[in-house]
């Protein structure tokens, strides 16, 4: 009876040692848990003050920077503006569209069956800085021989049987007029006389104008535009 007595005791007294490491480790686990915890608040904090340190030292040297600039603006002689001479016919940008609508004004048809060679390039200012150059006249001399879906299609003299280039590239011409002309005159509501077609064999001519009266190159839409104009049936 005493012996048993001795063993109940016995393992009454290991639970509790055991339960006494269990709790002991338990709160060494947790007291380095907090000291982990605490370190890391403490690193945030500190990279966090490290940081506002140097938004300040930035926030400082750029008020620096800004005082010694006024300092400098200030102590600085005042000089009078030196008055330009601004080039002749120079187009404002709120004159642009008056421009425009000038030039559209102006388009007219072409009555002569013969345009000869006039070309000349006048430089158009529209500001300071940008112009464009615009061409008026050809290099060849050209004649009148169709009118096709109401323009007047001119052929270089310089080619012969002018008429059968009419003949031969009658789809380009159909699809030049429907694709691209048309749509175009119809954006700038140009009356359908004051676009003409002409063609030659040389040079790099893609249109041009003469005294109002606007000319596009077949040639160079052929070899530019022709084929993909031709493979969209919407665009026709």
């Amino acid at each position: 009876m005493s012996s048993n007595l001795l063993v109940i005791v016995d393992r009454a007294l290991h639970q509790k040692r055991v339960q006494r490491d269990l709790l002991e480790a338990r709160s060494v686990e947790a007291q380095k848990k907090t000291q982990k915890e605490a370190q890391k608040e403490a690193q945030k904090e500190a990279q966090e003050e490290a940081r506002k340190e140097a938004r300040n030292e930035a926030r400082n040297e750029a008020q620096e920077e800004a005082q010694k600039e006024g300092q400098e603006v200030l102590s600085a002689p005042l000089a009078m503006p030196i008055p330009r001479n601004e080039p002749e016919n120079v187009a404002l940008a709120s004159d642009i569209e008056k421009i425009i609508q000038t030039a559209i004004d102006a388009c007219r048809s072409e009555n002569s069956s013969v345009i000869t060679n006039q070309q000349r390039i006048a430089t158009v200012k529209e500001s300071l800085k940008d112009g464009y150059c615009d061409i008026m006249g050809t290099e060849a001399n050209l004649d009148l021989v169709d009118i096709i879906q109401g323009y007047k299609v001119y052929v270089a003299r310089d080619i012969q049987n002018p008429k059968q280039v009419v003949v031969s590239k009658q789809a380009a011409l159909d699809r030049f007029a429907s694709a691209i002309i048309t749509p175009l005159r119809d954006v700038y509501k140009l009356p359908a006389t004051s676009f003409h077609i002409f063609y030659d064999n040389k040079g790099d001519l893609m249109a041009f104008n003469r005294a109002g009266s606007l000319f596009v190159n077949l040639r160079h839409y052929e070899i530019s535009h022709d084929t993909d104009v031709g493979a969209d049936p919407g665009l026709i």
